[in-house]
Order: C-alpha cells, then sequence, then structure tokens
C-alpha cells in the first residue's frame, strides 16, 4: 500500500494487525521506502530490496548497507526479508549476516498452483470494515 498520510495510515496497519494481517516495508533502502517508514510504521517485517543482494557477495559496499539495516531491524524488534536471492553463496552469505527469511529463484522459483492457492484461500477471509 503506498502511504500518503502516516496519520492515517498507522491506524489502519493496527486495526489489521488486530485481525491477523502481517505487513512488510517493501524494497527497503530504495524508492520512497525510508528510515522515516521504519521508525513511524508498526510493521515486523523489512524486506531488503534486491538491488542489495544480487551483488552482495562481490560488493563490500552492499554488504556493509545490508548489515546497517539488520542491526536497525533487531534494535527495532523487526525481521527481515532478502529479496532476489539467486545462489548458493548470496544464501550462505545473508544467513551469516543474520537475515531472518531469503527469497528468489534458488529458494524457489514462482509457481502458478501457489498464486492459485493463495487467491483461493484469500477469497475465503472475510473483512470486518468499520
Amino acid at each position: 500500500m503506498a502511504i500518503s498520510s502516516f496519520s492515517d495510515a498507522v491506524p489502519q496497519i493496527k486495526a489489521l494487525v488486530d485481525q491477523g494481517c502481517e505487513f512488510a516495508i517493501d524494497d527497503f533502502g530504495t524508492g520512497y521506502s525510508s528510515l522515516s517508514y521504519l521508525k513511524r510504521l508498526p510493521v515486523p517485517y523489512i524486506k531488503i530490496d534486491g538491488v542489495f543482494i544480487r551483488k552482495l557477495v562481490e560488493s563490500e559496499v552492499d554488504q556493509t548497507i545490508v548489515k546497517a539495516i539488520v542491526d536497525i531491524a533487531r534494535i527495532m524488534g523487526k525481521e527481515t526479508i532478502a529479496e532476489f536471492v539467486g545462489d548458493e553463496a548470496t544464501a550462505d552469505l545473508i544467513q551469516r549476516i543474520g537475515i531472518d527469511y531469503a527469497q528468489g529463484f534458488h529458494i524457489g522459483k514462482p509457481a502458478r498452483d501457489h498464486i492459485q492457492r493463495a487467491c483461493e484461500a484469500s477469497r475465503s477471509v472475510q473483512v470486518a470494515r468499520a
């Protein structure tokens, strides 16, 4: 969800969390995600943008940025997710750095049957409206 007003978004997120929904700050470190979002939004997960993960093994700069994001997340009690994990070396490194979860072709390729099951499951969930 794009956020245009924190004062509107935070209560809505909290209400959805109370109903069992989970949120993540996606593409953290690029675009509209920022340290301000991280500080102000009551979300348990930070998805580290793939731009920092794709060349993580070769790039000391990317490693330093990712370690800093993980350190900040830990202090705030949030868990981290690495996007675009494409090989074993990257998977090993993100584990050593302390990232909690991984996404990417090394973990598993997107599959249509998973999408269909997710859509069917979401249709069965009723959302209470205020």
